[in-house]
């Protein structure tokens, strides 16, 4: 039998709550060997009882010695000494300073989450025994600082409410509590709840439905669900009481955040929460610190991406810099729509300054690590210069990039920008073709972005392309650098820099700096991946777009220079983040995206080449004029010379 049922059974087995109550306090205060203070047990143990005395519940049953908690004249080491001789099997103690798990028992404990397992049958108990004596197990103030496997009945939850009826989500707005209760199923019916990782910090919960003959459907229309889509932008938490099986108790699962809403490939949508205490911390054991299994995760002050945009702008000024509040929001956009960014224009516009800025603003820092600038070398001909190597004693060499990989992968809140400074001053398809091929086979795993590993010869490990990182690089056009393959280009935003005016004088800039903001990954972690993650929803949207693109396409395609399915779908994925976050206009959004992944392309001497400039600006017009501008500016460069590219 394993240790958790026999406490199991050994706890059924008692006359009072004490021994539950003992159980508790020595899990919330043992330290990495299972041995807990005595005091600090015993504090737990009086407490627990005191809180259900002040909050009008029973803390006993009437003749024990914790009936009246709030009027001991007794010590609790007297009380507390029966439950731990009950207990002995399982506990030791001397009568020192210092209580015990048998050596044998904390060796099962450790496994696995037997810890957390514990917590939920000793609550168990406490619902069975309470319920004898006592109706008021959970009131709505307990919600406020329940604890991890707390249980609960689907009725507790409708009686608190006020509602006659048990609702699986449910919102509330009182006093200081603000935050949407779910009891959750997790089991095989036709839309499974589930946890989306092995830690149990990710968990998927469908969204409210009805039966209509027979058949449960989902939608964002019921008042349950756009209540909890409200209370996501407030950023409200999320209570969820968990169950393995209908028809059985649910057990309070801490505290969560709404991160996103999806939709599973038969268009039916459901949430994704977030833990935000991570369980391995409820399970984690005293570092001497009685209060160290209630570690928050760290607070961030910028959590989405239309948070950031005027902070960075501002942010940026103040450090005596102009670049234009559309600009950093095309960069911002482009971050966020594609991991690698390409920034171009003539040296001194401040390309590789802008990157640094940009992550300063935000947090990330030289200092901490999350900000890199690595200087391109003519000499890179392959992905060894950048990832690492084995030397000739056979010892693997790390490459920068990989340092950067390894700490980003165990930090996923946190974004890292690598800034790759002159990236063509090598041949960018030699040192960096494999990382593009990798970033290429991106995809979702749960609430994860994970890749295919990198070729990196002699490295032991498997080295992913991780969902926080983010790759920026600056380029030259002149006799010293390379120009960039369409493979190059397919795969990134090309911005250009190359306005200058040198009447911007530092007359203006704020006597106070402006401080930076902890960004969370959110901000510019990836949302699509593939065109149908956006279509649902956007559809009428996209299609409008796609018209567009298609029109261009038709003439790029008469000179042999156009387009596949990638550049299309990224160019949706830009402009459908527009549209949710509302940096940009519409025909801005749209201006940007084709000068970056449209004309990059347009190279040669072929009067096919001069025709396709021209009808590119007719199509332009005047609704897109970055575009007509550059475009007019190419073809003049062709009629001059014969030949025209966009790189000046």
């Amino acid at each position: 039998m394993s240790v958790i049922k026999q406490f199991d059974q050994k706890f059924h087995g008692g006359s009072t709550s004490y021994m539950m109550a003992t159980i508790l306090a020595m899990l919330k205060n043992i330290d990495d060997k299972g041995i807990a203070d005595i005091k600090d047990v015993e504090d737990n143990f009086y407490n627990f009882y005191l809180y259900r005395y002040k909050n009008g519940k029973k803390p006993e049953k009437e003749g024990t010695k914790m009936y009246k908690a709030g009027q001991l004249t007794r010590s609790i080491n007297d009380i507390i000494g029966t439950p731990i001789n009950a207990l002995r099997d399982f506990i030791d103690y001397d009568g020192s300073n210092k209580i015990k798990f048998r050596e044998n028992v904390f060796a099962e404990l450790k496994k696995g989450y037997n810890l957390l397992e514990l917590r939920k049958v000793a609550y168990k108990q406490l619902y069975d025994y309470y319920k004898k004596i006592d109706n008021n197990w959970l009131k709505i103030d307990d919600l406020k600082e329940l604890d991890y496997g707390y249980t609960v009945s689907e009725e507790d939850i409708a009686s608190i409410l006020g509602q006659n009826l048990v609702k699986e989500i449910s919102p509330i707005e009182v006093d200081e509590l603000k935050s949407v209760i779910i009891l959750c199923t997790i089991d095989g019916q036709e839309y499974p709840n589930e946890w989306l990782d092995d830690k149990k910090n990710y968990l998927k919960y469908y969204l409210d439905g009805h039966e209509i003959d027979d058949v449960t459907e989902y939608n964002e229309k019921i008042n349950s669900n756009q209540a909890i889509m409200k209370f996501k932008d407030k950023r409200y938490s999320v209570l969820p009481f968990v169950r393995e099986e209908k028809n059985s108790l649910f057990y309070f699962e801490g505290e969560f955040e709404i991160q996103s809403i999806e939709k599973d490939e038969r268009g039916h949508s459901y949430f994704i929460l977030e833990r935000n205490i991570p369980l391995t911390k409820y399970a984690r054991l005293s570092d001497g610190n009685k209060h160290s299994n209630q570690t928050k995760k760290e607070e961030f002050n910028a959590n989405f991406l239309s948070e950031v945009s005027n902070h960075v702008s501002s942010f940026v000024h103040s450090k005596g810099f102009v670049f234009s509040k559309e600009m950093i929001k095309n960069f911002l956009l482009s971050l966020k729509s594609k991991p690698f960014v390409i920034l171009a224009g003539i040296s001194g516009t401040g390309k590789s300054k802008l990157v640094e800025l940009v992550a300063n603003s935000l947090g990330a820092t030289r200092e901490n690590g999350q900000f890199n600038l690595i200087p391109v070398r003519p000499d890179w001909n392959d992905s060894s210069d950048l990832l690492g190597y084995k030397n000739l004693q056979g010892e693997f060499v790390e490459g920068e990039l990989t340092k950067i990989i390894r700490k980003a992968e165990n930090d996923l809140e946190h974004p890292y920008f690598v800034c790759l400074d002159e990236m063509n001053l090598a041949r960018v398809e030699y040192y960096f073709s494999d990382i593009l091929s990798v970033m290429e086979t991106r995809k979702n795993q749960g609430n994860k972005i994970i890749s295919s590993p990198m070729p990196v010869e002699g490295l032991g490990e498997k080295l992913i392309f991780p969902e926080n990182l983010y790759i920026i690089g600056t380029v030259n056009m002149d006799e010293t650098t390379h120009s960039f393959s369409r493979k190059v280009l397919d795969r990134a935003n090309t911005i250009e820099f190359n306005e200058v005016d040198l009447n911007h004088l530092p007359d203006d800039i704020p006597t106070e700096d402006v401080l930076p903001k902890k960004a969370h990954n959110n901000v510019f972690k990836t949302r699509y991946l593939t065109l149908k993650d956006c279509y649902q929803g956007n559809e009428d949207y996209i299609k409008k777009q796609v018209e567009l693109l298609e029109q261009i396409n038709s003439t790029l395609k008469e000179a042999g220079l156009h387009i596949g399915y990638r550049v299309r779908d990224e160019y949706c994925f830009y402009l459908v983040n527009n549209r949710y976050y509302g940096l940009l206009t519409e025909n801005t959004a749209v201006d940007f995206q084709l000068m970056q992944k449209i004309l990059p392309r347009i190279q040669g001497s072929s009067l096919k080449v001069e025709e396709t400039l021209e009808k590119i600006i007719d199509l332009c017009s005047s609704n897109y004029p970055l575009t007509k501008s550059k475009a007019e500016f190419m073809l003049g460069r062709f009629n001059e010379d014969g030949f025209t590219s966009f790189w000046l």
